[in-house]
């Protein structure tokens, strides 16, 4: 009902209508943030390993965790899949969720926070006590217009933590700060909001700090970075800390976690456990059991920026060649990035096998047609358009040799692929798994 209520109001009063509708939420179910230490996570990728090696650090100091993910909703000990397309849930979702933590007896609620959430002033209503931002890069250009406009919605969160309520829990002052990517080209920008505390993570042994914050800003650099094929690990603070994923981007993620926990006071051993111990995330380098002398890997990248540090990572782990499964989401989803993502898979790929991602009412044909401009002339003769997922994936495991890897792509651990506006169950793992189980 009030979808279809939007559809009549003009589109400059509908920042108005968000806003209302973040209000009535938040009254219904009682202001419920008060009650919970709230961590908001944004940036255009890592989001969700993020949040997930944060709730995983929380966890093993002994703490009652709710969870708002792209990947996983938790309440406590109670995890189930996200189903619905969206990284941040609608204004009366979220707060009811909230409002579940709260009765469960959580302390702290981790979210993961869109610019579209932001946009839609999803997050309104909620006192944010944490702000992290893991990168910047171009995105959602269609909803925000430009890239300038894009990052001013990311501020978005940051500018909260300033408006949050003072909380006292468990009988202690709740901190406010911000934890900021150093290594990002935009980190300045995210560095000008207040806080109580900042801090900073970089895999640089000098990175560039504005001068305005050098003084009080407290940095988490990473030192003696070790990438494997299926971990990695580095020092920080005199600590060393093993990733249970390779990925140079991992470790960036890893330290976020670090600094958030680290102002939460929570003792190195729980936060070295924590990230130690995180179970495999579907649909993130997720390694599909093979008995083949091939390996293949399921991820969701979905931007180029991603898709280049998912392809670096697979040759850190000694690959000796990528074939690439991929496509892109229709639905007027970024169209610019379509023949970017084909440049870059060129770039890392011996083979590429484009085909269908959640073509919603687009053509998969001019989806793929549009990334395949982006390769190079002398290129695409490497080039193979699948348009059926299943496949295309068969089609690449069948061109793998020894030591190569199959990596798919775009979809990650979704359930479902829209198509024509239906769902249609699917699950790259899954149908992987029996392709393997077929040859």
């Amino acid at each position: 009902m009030l979808g279809s209520l939007k559809r009549f109001i003009p589109r400059r009063a509908r920042a108005l209508y968000h806003r209302w509708l973040a209000l009535a939420a938040t009254l219904w179910y009682g202001r419920p943030s008060r009650h919970l230490i709230v961590i908001g996570i944004t940036g255009t990728d890592g989001k969700t390993t993020t949040a997930l090696m944060l709730t995983s650090i929380l966890q093993a100091a002994g703490h009652r965790v709710g969870l708002s993910s792209s990947l996983f909703f938790q309440v406590a000990e109670e995890r189930w899949l996200n189903e619905t397309h969206m990284t941040m849930p609608g204004r009366f979702a979220l707060q009811r969720l909230l409002r579940q933590m709260v009765r469960a007896g959580c302390r702290y609620a981790v979210i993961e926070v869109s610019s579209e959430g932001l946009l839609q002033h999803r997050h309104s209503g909620i006192d944010f006590d944490m702000a992290l931002i893991t990168n910047i890069s171009p995105e959602h250009l269609k909803s925000h217009g430009t890239f300038e406009a894009y990052r001013s919605a990311k501020g978005r969160l940051f500018g909260k933590i300033i408006k949050g309520a003072d909380k006292v829990i468990d009988g202690q002052n709740v901190k406010k700060a911000t934890i900021v990517n150093l290594d990002d080209p935009e980190a300045a920008y995210f560095l000008k909001f207040w806080a109580e505390e900042h801090h900073g993570v970089t895999l640089s042994a000098a990175p560039e700090v504005p001068m305005q914050t050098k003084d009080k800003l407290r940095v988490w650099a990473a030192a003696d970075i070790v990438i494997e094929a299926h971990t990695s690990h580095f020092q920080v603070d005199g600590q060393k800390v093993i990733v249970p994923m390779p990925g140079r981007y991992n470790i960036s993620n890893a330290l976020e976690a670090i600094a958030a926990t680290a102002v939460l006071r929570i003792p190195w051993p729980s936060r070295i456990k924590g990230i130690a111990d995180l179970d495999e995330l579907p649909g993130r380098f997720e390694e599909v059991p093979t008995n083949k002398s091939w390996r293949v890997v399921v991820d969701y990248a979905v931007t180029p920026k991603a898709l280049e540090s998912f392809y670096q990572a697979l040759q850190s782990s000694g690959v000796k060649s990528i074939i690439a499964v991929f496509g892109a989401a229709g639905g007027g989803r970024d169209t610019w990035k379509r023949p970017e993502v084909g440049k870059i898979a060129s770039q890392y790929c011996r083979r590429i096998i484009l085909t269908t991602d959640d073509p919603y009412d687009d053509d998969p044909a001019e989806i793929a047609d549009a990334i395949q401009a982006g390769v190079p002339m002398d290129r695409r003769s490497n080039i193979e358009i699948v348009l059926d997922r299943r496949e295309a994936m068969r089609r690449a495991m069948s061109l793998a040799e020894a030591g190569d890897v199959v990596a798919i792509t775009g979809m990650g651990a979704e359930t479902t692929m829209v198509v024509k506006g239906k769902k249609v169950p699917w699950s790259d793992a899954g149908v992987a798994k029996e392709l393997i189980s077929a040859t």
